[in-house]
């Protein structure tokens, strides 16, 4: 026995499958996808490496140049941490061609940079080459 179908038929079933399979990829990517997951953990406007309202997070290694007062550019980098009894950091503070200074910091010590105080708020040690130390620096309010 043949089973014939009419080719309004056959046209109206193409569609139907068109229409199915193109309903189900919208829904899997609107599944997959669409908005991006938040992170639980509290954010911040700060950027990885550099100053944001009044706040300096530096990298072990990399050297952050900022304004230190009137036109005068100083650079601040962060060479080392420190073990010990407390969690501590050396900092390197450049300001001009002659002025050099290192800095053994722990939590809440502060450090003059130009015409700011800056307290250290964040201390991040690591022993591996791959993941460098970091340290953040926050402005003290004048």
């Amino acid at each position: 026995m043949t089973v014939s179908t009419s080719p309004v038929i056959q046209n109206l079933a193409r569609r139907a499958s068109a229409v199915t399979l193109g309903l189900c990829l919208a829904f899997g990517v609107v599944g997959c996808g669409g908005e991006e997951e938040s992170d639980p953990a509290p954010t911040s406007d700060a950027k990885v490496v550099g100053a944001s309202d009044g706040r300096l997070q530096l990298t072990e290694g990399v050297d952050y140049t900022m304004r230190t007062g009137g036109d005068a550019v100083g650079t601040v980098r962060l060479t080392t941490d420190e073990e010990g009894d407390e969690p501590a950091v050396v900092i390197r503070v450049s300001q001009g061609k002659d002025s050099e200074q290192e800095h053994t910091l722990s939590l809440g010590d502060t450090v003059d940079i130009g015409d700011d105080a800056w307290r250290v708020s964040e201390i991040g040690m690591s022993d591996s080459e791959a993941q460098p130390g970091s340290a953040t620096l926050v402005r003290e309010e004048n």
